[in-house]
């Protein structure tokens, strides 16, 4: 079974949830049987698992099944009944009879498709079945068809072509395939001398291409945010845009500002770091030099708000920058750097010293040096990337009159292709705006108390062999978020040597246990040694690893509905009218 299988197999279970009463709404059809009849013309009636007393104003036989109709739902369940007993062994005929009572003809798509509807327990009613008819008769794609409009019946969408070819898309395609579908065509000269068509591949490219030089400076932007030394050493160079506050600010929105964080370009600073690290001794003795001469005028001037007087401020000037020049001797490269005889610019430079005196700050900077900026680094920042690039909120920025407020998304983008006719295949532009139309449908679905989330990233940015997918549920806080002591999340995932891989990660009163599905025999062996290490990872953040389980995929059956909550429209009942 491929990636694709596994997640379309587990999309299609995650529909299917017990059918109760309370599930159904006015006009809807079900099959029910009478399980025992009672005095007062009272019957245990059952439809799917839930079984209720009702109150009968006809005759039935005990034992028998037959067709429902809901009537009403307000205070009390009100069904009547269509037709004859069903005939087990003759179900064709049943769905004949049942399609006669409704006014519909009984050709076969729409026989089968209602004998799929009755198998899975789906309720449905005369309209559902009308405006299914066009996708029945026009798809070769019977399962999938089906598929398809079970989900959007469950969900009580729309039965229109454009919700139904966002679905198909998301189980026909990729992001990933979806994207590349226009990437690789030949760029017409009009199109990309056109605005929309440079922000179009802008788009795309920002969103596929794994760039180091840019996750190098997201980590430097981590790292200046989480590491006081860090930032005191780089604003003593003058390296951070005065414009941006690091106080009460998140890495996300650091890097989602439109504004530089750092007034170098990445490859001058990276050069910087490098440099920083590897000449740690000299600037550690050369610092102390400076402080040992200056540190109290400094702090004298500081404290006075008075500047240095000019004699001292060149000599302290040129000391500073001939440490700086230790670091990079290009003068290029240090032009940016202007210190001014300003009480807060030598405070600023004080600090500078003072880091270059810890050892954290090298440390910290070794690290960003030495690590491989791959998968790891970049996944919530892709998270996050793609979340708000793609254009899943498209709709509502709109309703909220936010849009213009907003960089330009690739979903924007994309219409504007279509609007503008311009010279690039448009049947795969709008190919891909259902793709992404079908990730808006399943992304986010709340209830009362639970939160479900589907989320898609590309694969190539996180340097694996195909998207990762990934479902998650959880309960909600009082005020309404995701509850991070209790949530479950599955990672569908294709790996280069593992291949196709699922792991089933739940999370119970901060206690953390993993299932993890793969066919390969060897999967336990390697892995095992790591569980010491992510046991001791999750203790310093407050949760206890209790299991970790290998399973082959054949077993991946098992994973249950990430829906534990009804998928109907949830009603409070007093009781059941039944009614004929």
């Amino acid at each position: 079974m491929n990636i694709s299988n596994m997640i379309r197999s587990h999309f299609v279970r995650s529909e299917r949830t017990q059918l109760t009463f309370n599930n159904l709404r006015p006009n809807q059809i079900v099959q029910g049987q009478i399980i025992k009849l009672f005095p007062n013309n009272q019957a245990l009636i059952q439809i799917g698992q839930d079984r209720k007393m009702a109150q009968l104003d006809t005759a039935l036989s005990v034992g028998e099944r037959y067709h429902f109709q809901v009537v009403d739902n307000t205070k009390f369940i009100h069904l009547k009944v269509l037709g004859e007993s069903l005939q087990n062994n003759q179900p064709s005929l049943n769905i004949d009879a049942l399609l006669q009572q409704l006014g519909l003809s009984s050709h076969r798509p729409l026989r089968n498709f209602v004998q799929h509807l009755m198998k899975e327990q789906i309720p449905f009613d005369h309209r559902t079945l009308v405006q299914s008819l066009p996708f029945l008769t026009n798809n070769n794609e019977q399962q999938m068809t089906y598929q398809i409009l079970q989900r959007m019946i469950v969900n009580n969408l729309p039965l229109t072509q454009n919700i139904f070819q966002a679905h198909q898309s998301l189980m026909t395609t990729n992001l990933t395939n979806a994207i590349k579908q226009i990437a690789d065509q030949p760029i017409n000269t009009q199109l990309n001398q056109s605005t929309t068509g440079q922000q179009l591949f802008t788009a795309i490219e920002d969103l596929t291409q794994s760039r180091p030089q840019e996750q190098f400076v997201r980590a430097m932007i981590q790292n200046t945010l989480e590491q006081p030394t860090v930032r005191q050493l780089f604003s003593g160079l003058n390296f951070l845009s005065p414009s941006i506050n690091f106080d009460n600010q998140s890495i996300y929105s650091l890097v989602s500002n439109h504004e530089q964080v750092f007034t170098i370009e990445p490859k001058i600073l990276r050069e910087f770091v490098q440099s920083i690290v590897s000449k740690e001794g000299l600037l550690t003795q050369s610092s102390t030099n400076i402080l040992q001469t200056w540190e109290q005028s400094l702090q004298q001037s500081i404290q006075e708000q008075q500047p240095l007087t000019p004699q001292q401020f060149v000599r302290f000037q040129e000391e500073v920058m001939s440490l700086v020049r230790l670091i990079m001797p290009d003068e290029s490269s240090t032009s940016n750097i202007n210190i001014i005889n300003y009480p807060e610019q030598l405070q600023a430079v004080l600090n500078m010293l003072y880091s270059l005196q810890e050892t954290t700050t090298y440390e910290q900077l070794n690290t960003l040096q030495t690590t491989n900026f791959a998968a790891k680094s970049e996944f919530l920042q892709q998270i996050h990337h793609s979340l708000t690039h793609l254009g899943l909120n498209y709709e509502q920025l709109i309703l909220e009159g936010e849009i213009n407020n907003h960089q330009q998304t690739l979903k924007q983008t994309l219409l504007q292709v279509i609007q503008q006719q311009l010279p690039i295949d448009q049947e795969r532009v709008q190919q891909l705006v259902h793709f992404i139309n079908g990730l808006q449908l399943q992304s986010v679905e709340e209830t009362n108390h639970f939160i479900y989330g589907n989320l898609v990233l590309p694969g190539e940015k996180l340097q694996l062999n195909s998207d990762l997918y990934m479902q998650f549920q959880s309960r909600k806080t009082e005020d309404g978020q995701v509850d991070a002591n209790h949530c479950r999340i599955l990672f569908f995932l294709e790996l280069a040597t593992l291949e196709h891989t699922i792991v089933d990660m739940n999370v119970q009163d901060r206690i953390v246990s993993l299932t993890v599905y793969n066919d390969h025999q060897f999967l336990k062996s390697l892995v095992k040694p790591l569980e010491t290490s992510l046991k001791k990872r999750l203790n310093e953040m407050d949760y206890r690893l209790s299991s970790v389980v290998y399973k082959p995929l054949e077993d991946e059956t098992e994973i249950i509905s990430t829906k534990t909550t009804q998928q109907f429209a949830k009603k409070n009942y007093s009781g059941v009218d039944f009614r004929i």
